[in-house]
């Protein structure tokens, strides 16, 4: 819950930035933006269904897989929070799909 609590506080936070930044870009410009996070995702998609199998097959219970909140994890949950936000309201899309 923590760690939720980080990205989405940073999130909600930077997309009034990326919301700003639409004015200063141009139409071409945040068409190349979106096209370039778009071409950058997809091969995302199929690659979590690796991973998340090779994870599943793999052993230890979830108490294994808690990390310590040391101040890198803390940053590290901040910066995806600020980029999701950021994103968000810069091309108009959903923050898990930079978060997740």
């Amino acid at each position: 819950v923590p760690a939720a609590a980080i990205v989405a506080a940073t999130a909600v936070l930077s997309a009034p930035a990326g919301a700003r930044a639409t004015t200063v870009l141009s139409q071409s410009a945040l068409k190349k933006c979106l096209g370039a996070f778009l071409c950058a995702a997809a091969p995302l998609v199929p690659a979590k269904h690796y991973w998340f199998r090779q994870k599943s097959q793999g052993e230890g219970g979830a108490a294994e897989q808690r990390q310590p909140m040391d101040a890198s994890r803390v940053a590290l949950l901040a910066a995806t929070g600020g980029i999701a936000g950021f994103a968000s309201g810069l091309l108009g899309i959903g923050g898990g799909t930079v978060g997740s």
